[in-house]
């Protein structure tokens, strides 16, 4: 395909608001997110000539924008400055900020322990409702090996709110990890 800026930019319009949630739930606020898009954004535009099937552009976003994370993600000082946002609080508007605080610290504290890759996975899968079978095709990994990360992750996840806490574990089950990412998930809509 050639490389069609008309084109790339009609494509990207689809997807635009889908890949902006998605930057910012992998980078937690939205200074960064927006970062993270722009790079990602740039990076797709360069390499769309690359790009053998205009339907599948999708998936090629994705890749890219979770390369670009993982990338800036390796970096020590990335790690150092992954504050969460507090226009997050303020945006959900809610009678109740205690509440989506809490969740918030909670989300963050188990994210804290996942590694670049499995932090996309989970937020592929519980944030944006991917399927296993749709990030096997973007990752070129099989299915069963989608399933066992992601079962690792959440363990990691657990093992980090259970240990930081006297409760009961919160995440015992894959419908309570959806709950507790219920936050970000009001932010998408």
């Amino acid at each position: 395909m050639k490389n069609d800026n008309t084109l790339f930019w009609k494509l990207l319009e689809k997807e635009y608001e889908m890949i902006k949630a998605y930057c910012y739930k992998l980078a937690d606020n939205i200074e960064n997110g927006d970062d993270l898009l722009q790079n990602s954004i740039l990076k797709a535009q360069e390499h769309f000539g690359e790009l053998r099937q205009t339907d599948k552009v999708r998936p090629w976003l994705y890749r890219i924008i979770s390369n670009s994370y993982k990338s800036t993600f390796r970096k020590p000082w990335w790690k150092k400055v992954l504050p969460m946002s507090d226009e997050i609080e303020t945006q959900l508007g809610t009678t109740n900020p205690s509440a989506f605080y809490d969740a918030k610290r909670k989300l963050q504290l188990a994210f804290d322990v996942l590694s670049a890759n499995d932090r996309i996975l989970v937020t592929l899968f519980e944030l944006e409702g991917w399927k296993t079978g749709e990030i096997s095709k973007m990752t070129g990994r099989s299915e069963g090996s989608i399933k066992m990360s992601l079962s690792r992750a959440r363990n990691k996840m657990r093992k980090r709110l259970v240990s930081s806490s006297e409760q009961k574990p919160i995440l015992s089950k894959s419908a309570e990890m959806r709950e507790l990412c219920f936050v970000s998930k009001l932010k998408k809509d």
